[in-house]
């Protein structure tokens, strides 16, 4: 299972509050929303190219405290 609940900031501006949601192995999930939405902030987050606050656990192991070499055998990101 997927568990995601982040927060993140530039500088101030804060973009994601709270972001939280679960996804089921096997299942397709989809993140919609209009432009601005932080909808690629999200991604990189959740990759580990931007740090935020909070976590990303796959099966109870939280990604993100992961040394990236680590991280790149659970996630591949492909930029827009």
């Amino acid at each position: 299972m997927l568990e995601v609940r982040l927060s993140f900031s530039y500088g101030r501006r804060e973009v994601l509050k709270e972001v939280e949601f679960s996804a089921q192995k096997e299942r397709l999930l989809a993140i919609i929303g209009p432009n601005g939405a932080g909808k690629s902030t999200l991604l990189k987050c959740m990759v580990g190219i931007l740090k935020p606050r909070g976590y990303v656990k796959l099966d109870n192991t939280n990604l993100l405290k992961l040394k990236p070499r680590d991280r790149a055998k659970f996630i591949t990101y492909v930029p827009q």
